[in-house]
């Protein structure tokens, strides 16, 4: 390898690492908003919203009231990071990039921290969703 080209190599190196470390960096500092209404509201509007984005599924069977704990767990943290944060466009902002994983886990973990702040009953499966979604990403 030419002494030119290796020297160029490092540098791209470098600035890809440095810019990912100031995205990281951009993360930590980012402060996460989660809009906290009552928790039996949060299960109802998620029961509505999962029945609502699942009709019409061959194997769909509606939800109610009455499902496994873990099921509404599941499914009302899916809601609140879809419907009671910023998660669509705070992962525009720090995920403009392909393929930048280790970004996206950052965004997703700090999302998951400030749901089980808000909402202590949902820690349990904040943690669990988080182990999830980090786990398909090294895969």
């Amino acid at each position: 390898m030419k002494p030119k080209t290796s020297a160029r190599i490092r540098a791209a190196v470098t600035f890809a690492t440095d810019k990912r470390a100031a995205v990281l960096q951009g993360i930590q500092n980012f402060q996460i908003n989660v809009k906290k209404i009552p928790i039996e509201d949060v299960y109802k509007q998620a029961i509505e919203a999962h029945n609502a984005i699942h009709k019409g599924k061959a194997d769909f069977s509606p939800l109610n009231g009455s499902c496994r704990k873990s099921v509404l767990d599941k499914i009302s943290v899916n809601y609140i990071r879809h419907n009671l944060t910023k998660y669509h466009s705070v992962v525009r902002r720090f995920c403009r990039n392909a393929k930048r994983e280790k970004v996206l886990n950052a965004v997703r973990s700090k999302i998951y921290k400030a749901i089980a702040e808000a909402y202590p009953e949902l820690a349990d499966e904040c943690r669990k969703q988080e182990m999830e979604k980090h786990e398909w990403n090294i895969l």
